[in-house]
């Protein structure tokens, strides 16, 4: 299976699970702005990975631009955060992927990367964090 691992990071944490997933599976991460409509028409799978910035999640809008082409296949959404997954503001970030999009996808909400003026108390960039969506994606 031929799988895309598509990225925008901020802070660098996007970048780096993006990085450790590719080396789990064999493929090379690209940022959003760095990939073509022919890697999207010729990927099986596609992971979308972005942080969370005040219930924005640059994913979203990858999505949203792209779902003619994603929506027949195997995709994986992970968002990266200093907040939990069961935060009101993660579930508003989330509920902010149209349903027709929502209801096709895997999502993940995992620990991101923080910066001098507002620390990660959540948890810590870990390969581990990972496990589920390389489950998922050899499924």
């Amino acid at each position: 299976m031929k799988i895309l691992i598509a990225y925008k990071t901020k802070l660098g944490g996007s970048r780096e699970y993006a990085e450790w997933l590719a080396e789990a599976l064999g493929t090379t991460p690209k940022t959003f702005d760095n990939i073509t409509k022919e890697e999207l028409e010729g990927s099986d799978a596609c992971v979308v990975i972005s942080g969370t910035y005040a219930g924005f999640m640059p994913l979203n809008r990858f999505l949203k631009k792209n779902w003619k082409v994603l929506k027949n296949k195997k995709v994986a959404a992970v968002a990266l955060g200093g907040i939990g997954p069961e935060h009101r503001w993660s579930r508003f970030s989330y509920r902010r992927i149209p349903v027709r999009i929502r209801e096709k996808i895997k999502y993940w909400k995992i620990t991101g990367k923080g910066d001098e003026k507002k620390p990660i108390e959540w948890g810590e960039l870990k390969k581990e964090n990972l496990d589920p969506v390389i489950s998922y994606l050899r499924e």
